[in-house]
């Protein structure tokens, strides 16, 4: 049975699964939403959330907190709109690095498989952005997470000029491993979409702004 493009594009985002386009902001933007810490958490000394450190390219070292659990969470649903790693070397690098010991393989051939996708389907120069939007931390204790994300991911290329965006929820599973969280399995499925609103034609295409505008990375976040 032939795969919809949309839901391709979905499990491209949940399994890349696609992300920081917009500049590792994970960490640096969670709303705890009022709930309370879990009092088995252990938060690291100085009191961050993390990441601390960077490993093949992607930030690492997160607290053994629900707030970490998030962060990494984030990062990881994240990974394939980062533009340096739009190599499948380097994404596949990525994506073990971020894997726990019994997810590596798996992690390897999704990268593998996203990958060939994002490049069949928008040529070789294709650029992809991706935010997570909301997040909703389903289950928590200091060895194991699940954390939901949605997220919104826009991609163009050469081969789809036009601009192509796609709603997902993106569930992350995670399990503390050597010290760090790490991604033990993901699901991902197309929607919710928002209604487009009646707006004038606007002055500048998406795709204008992808080339001509930075992707944050490391820039200070309003």
């Amino acid at each position: 049975m032939a795969i919809d493009s949309r839901v391709r594009v979905a499990m491209l985002v949940g399994a890349l699964v696609i992300g920081v386009a917009i500049g590792i902001l994970f960490g640096f933007i969670l709303d705890d939403g009022g709930n309370d810490t879990s009092p088995q958490a252990v938060a690291r000394p100085d009191g961050g959330v993390g990441p601390t450190d960077e490993t093949n390219g992607v930030p690492v070292g997160y607290a053994r907190t629900e707030e970490g659990a998030i962060a990494a969470a984030t990062n990881f649903s994240l990974l394939s709109g980062r533009n340096g790693l739009l190599d499948l070397e380097a994404l596949t690098t990525a994506m073990r690095t971020l894997a726990a010991p019994s997810w590596e393989e798996e992690a390897a051939n999704q990268a593998r498989d996203g990958y060939e996708y994002i490049v069949d389907a928008y040529g070789e120069d294709a650029d992809i952005s991706a935010s997570a939007l909301r997040y909703n931390l389903m289950d928590f204790d200091p060895d194991s997470a699940v954390v939901r994300l949605w997220t919104v991911s826009v991609a163009s290329g050469s081969q789809r000029p036009s601009v192509e965006e796609v709603w997902a929820i993106v569930t992350v599973d995670l399990v503390w491993v050597d010290g760090d969280w790490r991604v033990q399995g993901t699901e991902s499925a197309v929607g919710p979409a928002p209604v487009d609103l009646p707006s004038r034609p606007p002055q500048e295409t998406a795709s204008t702004l992808m080339e001509e505008f930075d992707e944050f990375d490391g820039a200070p976040v309003p």
